[in-house]
């Protein structure tokens, strides 16, 4: 039986992904929307998946970029480095404000859901 996976190369969707191919044949699907770090992560997936055996498409939607004014994928606006003593309350509202994609998650769900 086949499962798709969102694979960003990071650790939780690494390991979440190696668990389920213990039961299922997997579709990774990592998405470049122009975040900062996308060249890193299709490098991950990519090595990810050929160690794994996964099959693997990259997603490219470069109109999600332009949606919010995002840190993560404009240059020009400061990327959040927030300690761990400032991660609750009001800076951890203001870094998930800062790096908000809009609808960025639900888009990449749509995609998978239609790969299924």
């Amino acid at each position: 039986m086949k499962a798709i996976s969102i694979l960003s190369g990071g650790l939780d969707s690494t390991v979440a992904t190696i668990k389920f191919a213990e039961k299922y044949d997997i579709h990774a699907l990592t998405f470049d929307y122009g975040q900062r770090s996308s060249k890193m992560e299709i490098k991950a997936s990519k090595r990810i998946s050929k160690s794994y055996g996964f099959e693997h498409h990259i997603i490219r939607l470069p109109w999600l970029k332009k949606l919010g004014g995002s840190a993560l994928t404009d240059k020009k606006k400061r990327m959040p480095k927030p300690s761990m003593d400032e991660l609750d309350g009001s800076v951890a509202d203001e870094t998930a404000r800062a790096v908000w994609v809009p609808a960025r998650n639900l888009v990449f769900t749509s995609i998978g859901a239609a790969y299924a």
